[in-house]
């Protein structure tokens, strides 16, 4: 189970953090809200700190990200290191 809870929200940058698993059909709700979220402001920050666990298709849909608006932050190690493994790049919070 995934759950988003928007931390931060003005015209230039959205934060939302993220709790629980990014995996199976939860990968769909991430991808929708972060494009709605994209489409409203110019950046969108994603904390990880509350993540567990990500499957692959959850780590296809951040790698896809990449470079883009969308910065990761925060996260446990177990998690920085699965994004580590893929050539993401995490930031502090």
């Amino acid at each position: 189970m995934l759950r988003l809870s928007l931390q931060s929200s003005t015209d230039c940058c959205r934060k939302i953090a993220l709790f629980g698993n990014l995996s199976g059909a939860e990968v769909n709700l991430l991808a929708e809200e972060g494009r709605r979220h994209l489409a409203e402001a110019s950046r969108l920050v994603l904390d990880l700190d509350g993540l567990r666990f990500i499957d692959p298709a959850g780590l296809g849909l951040l790698r896809s990200w990449a470079g883009s608006r969308v910065c990761l932050c925060g996260g446990s190690a177990f998690i920085r290191a699965l994004l580590a493994a893929e050539g993401l790049e995490v930031r502090e919070t």
